[in-house]
This record gives C-alpha cells, sequence and structure tokens, in this order.
C-alpha cells in the first residue's frame, strides 16, 4: 500500500506543536466513518482526561448515552448539515478555535437534543483523541504508515504507482537527477515521525514533493491533462506508464493508450452510496419481502434524510462494485477486469 494524501495528513497532525488550525477536520476525518471511531475507543476510557462530563446535572443522560448512540447522534447531526448547505462551514470537532472564521460552527451545534452537547463533545474530544494515539510513532500502527511508500515502480512492465499524479514541474526534478523514486521514500520514511514530519514536509524538496504528488489530479483528462503532456513527465521520469488512485469514478479509465491508468473505481461501498459523506449503513427492521406466504423478516429501513428534506442518504449496496487492473506480459497489455 502506498501513502494517500488522507493518511498523509493524519501523519501530519499528531505533530501538535506544528499542525495547522484546522487540525483533524477536513482530510484526516475523511478516512474515518464515525462509526469506525467505535474500534479506537479505549475500553478504560482512561483518556477521557479533562473532557470527562461529571456534572450532576448531566449523569443521567451521561448513563443512557453509549458511545453507539453518541456515534448515531453524530450520523445525525452530519445529516443535518448536508441538508442545509453548511458543509464548508461545519467543522467535525467537539468545539470551534478562536482562529476560525467567526461564522464557523461545529457539528455539536448539530445535536438534538441540545442538552446531549456537552457530553457528546466530550466524547468527540475523546474519540479523536484515541485516534490520534493509535497511530503515533511508538505503535504498530503508526510505525506501519510512516513506512508506506510515497511512490512505487513495478520495474517487470515499468508502471509508475502514486496516490494522486505526477505534475510536469515535478517530473523535472527527477530528469536532472535532483531527486528519485528512492530518495524520496527513503527520506519520507525518515522523517515520518510525528516530531519530524511537519519540517521535513515545509523545509524539504523531498518533503515538497510528497506532498504534491498525493494531491496532484493533473494528470486526468477532465482536469487539464493531456497525453501529450503525459509523455513529457513520462519520458522524464523514465517509465511507462504512471498509475494512480486520489480521482474515483464508477469505473477505471485506461488513457493514452494504455500510459495512463486512473485506478479508483470507488469499490468501497460507501463511497458509492454518499461518496465522503458520513451516513449509517441502513438499520435491519421487522417487514416482509412482498411474498403472501412469509411470516414477519427482517429487512432494511429506509435511508436517513435530513429534517428539511434536502438531503438524503443513499442505500449501500451489500455487494462490492467497481473494476481492477490487472498489467501483463511486460507492459504489453493493460487488462480491465470488472
Amino acid at each position: 500500500a502506498i501513502m494517500g494524501n488522507h493518511e498523509m495528513e493524519l501523519l501530519k497532525d499528531r505533530d501538535e506543536e506544528h499542525r495547522s488550525p484546522h487540525f483533524y477536520y477536513q482530510l484526516p476525518y475523511a478516512t474515518v466513518h464515525p462509526g469506525e471511531y467505535l474500534h479506537y475507543i479505549s475500553s478504560s476510557n482512561d483518556d477521557q482526561g479533562d473532557d470527562t462530563i461529571t456534572t450532576d446535572d448531566e449523569t443521567d443522560d451521561e448513563e443512557k448515552l453509549t458511545d453507539e448512540i453518541i456515534i448515531d447522534l453524530l450520523y445525525n447531526a452530519s445529516i443535518e448539515v448536508y441538508g442545509k448547505g453548511a458543509y464548508k462551514s461545519t467543522i467535525f470537532a467537539p468545539s470551534v478555535p478562536p482562529t476560525l472564521p467567526s461564522h464557523t460552527k461545529s457539528i455539536i451545534d448539530y445535536i438534538y437534543p441540545a442538552s446531549y452537547r456537552p457530553i457528546v463533545a466530550a466524547k468527540l474530544a475523546s474519540y479523536q483523541r484515541s485516534y490520534l494515539n493509535a497511530y503515533r510513532s511508538n505503535t504498530s500502527l503508526g510505525a506501519w504508515m510512516e513506512s508506506r511508500p510515497i511512490l512505487y515502480v513495478a520495474e517487470e512492465h515499468g508502471t509508475l504507482f502514486v496516490h494522486g499524479g505526477i505534475s510536469k514541474t515535478v517530473s523535472t526534478y527527477f530528469k536532472y537527477d535532483h531527486v528519485d523514486v528512492d530518495s524520496i521514500n527513503t527520506k519520507f520514511q525518515l522523517h515520518a515521525k510525528e516530531d519530524t514530519i511537519s519540517e521535513f514536509m515545509e523545509t524539504t524538496i523531498e518533503g515538497r514533493i510528497a506532498d504534491d504528488v498525493v494531491f496532484y489530479r493533473g494528470n486526468h483528462l477532465d482536469h487539464g491533462g493531456s497525453c501529450e503532456q503525459l509523455m513529457t513527465v513520462l519520458d522524464n521520469l523514465g517509465v511507462e506508464r504512471i498509475a494512480v488512485g486520489h480521482t474515483p469514478s464508477w469505473d477505471v479509465r485506461v488513457h493514452c493508450d494504455g500510459r495512463f491508468l486512473a485506478l479508483d473505481s470507488m469499490l468501497g461501498r460507501w463511497i458509492r452510496g454518499s461518496g465522503n459523506n458520513y451516513c449509517p449503513m441502513e438499520k435491519e427492521v421487522e417487514g416482509k419481502d412482498g411474498n403472501d406466504d412469509d411470516d414477519d423478516q427482517l429487512t432494511l429501513s429506509e435511508p436517513r434524510s435530513s429534517s428539511n428534506g434536502r438531503y438524503q442518504c443513499e442505500r449501500v449496496n451489500h455487494k462490492c462494485q467497481g473494476q481492477i487492473v490487472r498489467i501483463r506480459d511486460k507492459g504489453q497489455v493493460v487488462e480491465v477486469i470488472v
């Protein structure tokens, strides 16, 4: 697995001294559906710290609000944000830092009933802290993620794999031997720890290139790219083709006579349904399947909608869809497997 933009932002978010005011609010959270937090919560809840709610007035509510219920409330709040068209001005965080614009709201502002908000805010802070702690440099998950390559070349068929893409400007660094695949991967992995990654990304050529290639979309023909420009990039890199993710579509796209492979065909069931929006899986409820001789059985509930009716979650397909690519015969054949 190569490094993606969400994973790189997560690694940078661990640096509490250098992270931006938007810490944890945008890209990293898109890698974790609210329900995924349930896998990172400490059973002892030792990491709640100062956020733990202890006031007498809220004790009853706190006892009623299990982690599963709180996650469900966060899903409902997200759907309300989409229904109001307020995604760009809402952060998925317990509160709004004073450094952000005054019109910015926290997802907690959309929690109802409002009396639950202090409890949900404290729990969300605990969930996010547990999640970040799971990827610290001294953990197995953190060490694994820090070791992910930025770029990978499959020598047998000359294919460069990268999450986002390679710009013409970046490719010139390779042409004139300022950098190569090994130097970028090695230096990134050497400086990927939480106390060194931010400075590396901001002050070195390798760091800036690493950041650029996980976000860049310009190789795609519908994002300003062209086959002519791609050939220049390939010549500069000394490879036969580029294979990228990052920019999803319903299918794999093979362009420029097989020299450009856009591999992200939204294999994930949730992204095929609601994109990066946070919608829950429909719950099983009592119902009938339409046959007169059938007794009541479990069926799926209707997807949730916002209270104003302007947004409805899509139903999550229970079967995976999309495509994969197989490269064979030393690069002479690009076969799309559906």
